[in-house]
């Protein structure tokens, strides 16, 4: 048996249906907490959000009006609160009021200014909060969406695109009860001016940049495009002092998907001018200071972040009247591109199979039914789209599918920009120096290990050893120089945490090319890292990174001390595009391998090293300063033994590896430089006793070219480099250099010639 409370809820919901309002089901509030569970664990959430957001993604482009659909909803969910979708859906807007920030005193401050004597007599809602939702009718000459436009603080609105808790719901802050039932009204004329969208034309040279007018029904994509694009020029030109980058973003984001919809015939360099002319004054200047520069800045981001993204064209432009453009508008439309994908296919003309009943929103209290079939809407100005159309418009042709971007590499061959990456490694396997170089070599724009860099802004999160950090960067600025357009954020941002999304949001407006999380045990805390359900809780935290920013994202990670697979559950291997893998060999010396590298040729081993970098002594504490740095240029480049004997090529791969290696610094014992060498691909498809023996004569023909020198009383080696070896040909004899200051040429009898 249902109880009474849930009878309620059904009650109304199918009631605000039977007026010809649109249904949003949305979680509920039981024992304080919202059904949704928090998966955010903001510790607000439930106070402030539960029992206030829709249970379904797809809310907006399915409001419930069918009450056998709203039935079915509320027997499986009988506990939900009840919402309306505003705007359009519903033909009708909400000021919505706010006492916590003031909204009551905004209100009647408002009110006194514009000669009233009271609150509005429509249809009103008290909120859980204690605040007010006004009901108004939609205006005949412009669409209200969530733009609060020229409204004090604690006043919002929603409109198009959003939805409202209504009663009787009740959420984290209380019930929501009907105030004033009496019928929706129109808005007063000076509340619509505050709210309307700002009226501007672009300049004459703007508009003439080749669109269309509106006209025949084959020219509605582009007479929508130039209505709105003017409208986000308009919106730009209006935005006021603190919020213009965050306008010039939105506006700059929906004018690039415009020019990338081929219903638009728009060009980038079309939209562009649009942007353009409305950041700019009547006299040309920046307005609101916002100047050329900081304009194209967020050009560029906006690019990144759309890529090809498309805008798609509302199904009310498909035929009859145009309805005014919005430029927020978020209520989900309906694409052309499934029509237009086939060959031949007018994307204007019904393309045929049986039309898909959905309900209209028509007027308050009417009911009627609309023909939609794959994007083509016949006989009405307005419709809703089906979720199944939602999916069906995702879907690609393989043409569309080569046509979208390439991975544009970050280091080539190894990371790209846009993708999620991990560098994993055992304990003291020298990963977080990888890290390190990788951020500095990008924000400087110069090499990485003779790999091409794309330059770009690195955010790098130290959560485990600031201290260390520090040494590291001080280290690397004495032996390459300043780090340039690196930002290190030395404390721990949990994943799962409510600051997540400050982080986010922080980096969106950065866009850096390249996030380092190092590690990521430090920022998943009370994540079990052998859970998968867990694990991809952290892969969607960073993946909002990654689309937030279209950076490459890169974890810095652990594996087991057994094994070569990252640490934890297989969901992370499955997340990845890239996973590098560092393997010590030797004192200083380790090879980054890379396991994988989606869709892509994976790149071979590389062997590396470190190098002490000497500092100072603190004078505090006395401690010394000193630290590593990754060496450049280690290893053999490919190639370079080509043409020459099996012998000699062998010979000079240990010449190669003692001056990358052990070049510096107090050089190596001879069974550190052997087990070095017999870990070289090059020996790679030799037995152990075969792999002994390459090893003994290398060794034995450095040796006896005069190339090898023991540090004086101990049993340390390094190479005498002698610069005019050349990379192909033979070693030749060092006949000139002396070797450094306590070291000595070693020529013992007992050593084998080659």
């Amino acid at each position: 048996m249902v109880d009474d409370n849930v009878s309620a809820a059904l009650d109304y919901a199918l009631s605000y249906a039977a007026r010809g309002w649109a249904v949003v089901p949305l979680h509920d509030v039981a024992d304080g907490r919202c059904s949704c569970g928090n998966p955010t664990n903001d510790p607000d959430h439930d106070r402030k959000q539960g029992g206030k957001h829709p249970r379904f993604a797809m809310w907006q482009a399915n409001p419930l009006r069918d009450p056998t659909a709203i039935r079915g909803v509320w027997s499986t969910y009988p506990h939900a609160n009840v919402g309306i979708a505003t705007g359009a859906p519903s033909r009708f807007w909400v000021l919505d009021v706010d006492p916590d920030n003031g909204g009551i005193e905004s209100l009647i401050e408002l009110i006194g200014m514009h000669g009233g004597m009271g609150p509005f007599e429509t249809y009103s809602v008290v909120t859980g909060s204690g605040g007010d939702h006004y009901y108004f009718a939609m205006p005949d000459d412009f669409e209200p969406t969530n733009r609060r436009g020229a409204l004090p603080r604690g006043l919002d609105v929603r409109g198009t695109g959003g939805q409202v808790v209504a009663p009787p719901s009740r959420s984290g802050k209380g019930p929501y009860r009907v105030a004033d039932a009496s019928d929706i009204m129109p808005a007063p004329g000076w509340l619509l001016e505050l709210i309307r969208p700002p009226v501007w034309d672009a300049p004459a040279g703007v508009q003439a940049a080749g669109l269309l007018p509106a006209g025949a029904v084959g020219q509605r994509g582009p007479a929508y495009a130039a209505a709105a694009a003017r409208s986000l020029g308009a919106e730009l030109h209006a935005a006021q002092e603190g919020t213009r980058n965050e306008t010039a973003f939105r506006v700059a984001c929906r004018l690039i998907e415009l020019s990338n919809a081929p219903w638009a015939d728009m060009s980038a360099g079309q939209a562009y001018m649009f942007y353009v002319a409305g950041a700019q004054g009547a006299d040309g200047n920046g307005v609101h200071g916002f100047s050329q520069a900081e304009a194209d800045a967020v050009w560029a981001h906006a690019a990144r972040q759309v890529g090809d993204g498309a805008a798609v064209l509302p199904a009310s432009e498909l035929a009859g009247e145009a309805l005014p453009f919005v430029g927020d508008s978020t209520v989900a439309p309906t694409s052309l591109r499934l029509a237009a994908g086939r060959a031949g296919a007018d994307p204007f003309v019904d393309p045929g199979p049986a039309p898909l009943p959905v309900r209209s929103p028509g007027a308050i209290g009417a009911s009627s039914v609309t023909s939609q079939v794959r994007g083509v809407t016949s006989g009405v100005t307005t419709s809703v789209t089906d979720p199944v159309m939602a999916l069906l418009d995702q879907m690609m042709t393989a043409e569309q599918l080569r046509a979208l971007p390439r991975p544009a590499p970050l280091v080539a061959g190894l990371l790209n920009t846009d993708s999620t990456a991990w560098l994993i490694g055992k304990s003291g396997s020298y990963k977080s120096f990888v890290a390190l170089d990788l951020a500095a070599r990008v924000g400087r724009g110069e090499p990485w290990q003779g790999r091409a860099v794309r330059q770009g802004l690195v955010v790098y999160l130290v959560a485990e050893g600031a201290a260390g950090m520090q040494l590291r960067t001080d280290a690397f600025e004495r032996a390459y120089g300043p780090l340039k357009d690196v930002l290190f954020l030395p404390r721990p941002v949990q994943a799962r945490g409510p600051e997540w999304t400050v982080l986010v949001e922080a980096c969106r407006r950065l866009a850096p090319a390249l996030i380092v999380l190092d590690t990521q045990a430090r920022i998943s805390l009370g994540l079990d890292e052998n859970s998968n359900t867990d694990m991809g809780m952290y892969v969607e935290a960073i993946d909002m990174l990654r689309r937030a920013t279209g950076a490459c994202v890169l974890s810095v990670h652990h594996i087991g001390r057994s094994g070569s697979d990252a640490r934890g559950a297989s969901a992370l291997d499955a997340a990845q595009d890239t996973e590098l893998r560092c393997h010590r060999i030797a004192r200083l010396a380790f090879e980054l391998h890379v396991d994988k590298q989606k869709d892509q040729d994976q790149a071979g081993v590389m062997r590396l090293a470190l190098r002490p970098v000497p500092g100072e002594v603190d004078p505090l504490t006395g401690a010394d300063r000193s630290s590593l740095v990754l060496d450049v240029g280690t290893g053999l480049v490919p190639g370079e033994l080509d043409g020459v004997s099996r012998r000699e090529a062998r010979a000079r791969a240990l010449y190669a590896l003692m001056r990358d290696v052990f070049g510096v610094g107090d050089g190596g014992t001879r069974a550190d430089i052997g087990t070095l060498f017999r870990s070289l691909p090059l020996l790679a498809d030799l037995n152990p006793d075969a792999k002994r023996k390459a090893w003994s004569l290398a060794w034995g023909h450095l040796v006896n070219l005069g190339l090898v020198a023991r540090m004086n009383s101990q049993e340390r080696f390094k190479i005498i480099v002698v610069p005019d070896q050349s990379a192909a040909g033979a070693l030749t004899p060092n006949c000139s250099i002396d070797p450094p200051d306590g070291w000595r040429l070693w020529r013992p009898d007992t050593e084998v010639q080659l």
